[in-house]
């Protein structure tokens, strides 16, 4: 086992493969491994049997398809030379390897990705090509090549030159390493931008401030001339241009920022989010997140607070115990328009809460006349009917009593307008008897009007609404309020 004490040698993957897969090599490598250096790069025997043993272990643990004949080749190359290997001898199982757990991403499918022109050019556009992969996250697909790359530089096991360069190419793509080493996985990819929303977005941002007002001023521009439709990203109604929902706003805001010369990537997964660095903390930016703190309207994402007077919540840094609420508000006095909205708006909601909620002298609000109050409420802001109806949602749960929440419902329905549904809002107000047949119908730009359980009926009869939710539709037709 001397040997084994030398300085091992880097091996190309692929000469190993060729042992296990090529008849011919295996029988030269078992019967005439001397006599054919130059075909083996006159690297020691042991060296090679190590490494395949360990490429063979890598192989069980991380493929879900290995041939019985690389588990047959093995064996008998471990029998063969069991003398020299003596404490290293093993010897595999097949019927234990096809009972183990198989991986969720396999040897064979990254190998395809290293590999394949094809199938490696598809990964490079993950985005367009999910299906194909499995609608597996793209973070599991780069742990797994990382996972890869670090097992053959560990066992010195060499990778032909255009597969190291797609690796390198693979991480520049979509690994995103902050100063304190963490590696984030995100997608760097540019999707059409309307050149008239670019121009709109970017003629008020000023260049001349540092990378994160820029970054902020880009984030606020874009939530006020962008807003989320029930079906599409669209901007105000005066200018009918549509942005399919696919162009979320991430991979809008992420395009942007690399315009201006700010590396952005857009996270993979489910919940899409823009993510950027400032002073080696990770900014978050999401739009379509929902805020979370009571009394700050929290079903109400920034795509829809920003154009009202509240406070962003989807702009963050990515790490909880960083903050970054300084530098936000620093950025935020560059936007004078914007901090003036908020101030406005902070004071007219505390005064209509003040009012709203007033109790009698037996401890109750008057539910209709909050209902009409907000009925009242501007609705002249530039919102989209989805926007709007979690605006109303919002305003509902902060202007109604804790103790009387539960006598109402907000239900969220579709109105059929100019061949489109759009969503709108039906308060109930039945499951207090003191309202009997109280409906009220909230709609953009048109603010809150009193319904029957009559006028629900015959708007659905009509085909003017639509009630995707069962129960409610139910308690509609049986002239019943909520029975929950």
């Amino acid at each position: 086992m001397g040997e084994l004490a030398k300085k091992k040698k880097e091996i190309f993957l692929r000469n190993l493969e060729f042992i296990l897969k090529d008849d011919a090599i295996f029988r030269k490598f078992i019967m005439n491994f001397d006599k054919e250096k130059d075909l083996f790069k006159e690297i020691p025997k042991i060296d090679y049997i190590e490494r395949l043993n360990i490429l063979m272990d890598y192989y069980i643990e991380h493929d879900d398809t290995l041939s019985k004949k690389y588990f047959e080749k093995m064996n008998y190359m471990n029998s063969y030379y069991k003398r020299d290997l003596k404490e290293l001898f093993r010897e595999c199982s097949y019927e234990n390897y096809l009972k183990q757990e198989k991986p969720e991403i396999s040897f064979k499918v990254i190998h395809s990705i290293l590999s394949d022109e094809e199938v490696y050019h598809k990964f490079l556009d993950f985005n367009e090509h999910k299906d194909y992969f499995g609608n597996i996250s793209l973070d599991k697909y780069i742990q797994a090549i990382l996972e890869i790359q670090t097992f053959y530089e560990e066992n010195q096991i060499l990778l032909q030159k255009h597969k190291k360069d797609r690796i390198q190419t693979i991480k520049s793509q979509f690994i995103f390493e902050t100063p304190h080493n963490e590696i984030l996985t995100g997608e760097r990819y540019d999707v059409k931008v309307d050149p008239i929303l670019e121009k709109e977005v970017l003629k008020k941002v000023n260049f001349q401030e540092d990378a994160f007002v820029i970054a902020r001023g880009i984030y606020m521009e874009l939530c006020k001339l962008v807003t989320m439709e029930d079906t599409f990203l669209v901007q105000p109604k005066e200018s009918n241009r549509m942005i399919h929902r696919e162009k979320c706003f991430a991979d809008i805001y992420a395009t942007l920022l690399r315009k201006v010369g700010i590396d952005a990537v857009v996270s993979s997964g489910k919940e899409k989010a823009a993510l950027f660095l400032y002073k080696g903390l990770v900014v978050k930016a999401d739009a379509t997140e929902k805020g979370t703190q009571i009394g700050e309207n929290d079903h109400v994402s920034d795509v829809t607070r920003v154009k009202i007077g509240l406070k962003t919540v989807g702009f963050k840094a990515l790490n909880p115990e960083n903050d970054i609420h300084a530098a936000i508000l620093n950025a935020d006095k560059k936007q004078v328009e914007y901090q003036k909205k908020v101030e406005e708006n902070r004071k007219e909601l505390e005064q209509k809460y003040r009012s709203l909620k007033k109790m009698d002298v037996h401890g109750k609000q008057n539910l209709v006349e909050v209902m009409e109050e907000l009925a009242s409420l501007d609705a002249s802001y530039k919102l989209s009917s989805h926007d709007y109806t979690d605006y109303i949602k919002t305003m509902v749960d902060a202007s109604v009593s804790d103790a009387q929440k539960e006598e109402i419902s907000c239900v969220t329905c579709y109105k059929k307008q100019d061949g489109k549904h759009h969503s709108v809002i039906v308060v109930d107000l039945t499951k207090c008897h003191e309202y009997k047949d109280t409906y009220y119908l909230f709609e953009e730009q048109k603010k809150g009007i009193s319904l029957s359980n009559l006028d629900l009926r015959n708007m659905k009869k009509m085909g003017v609404l639509s009630i995707p939710n069962e129960k409610f539709e139910k308690n509609l037709e049986d002239k019943k309020g909520w029975n929950y």
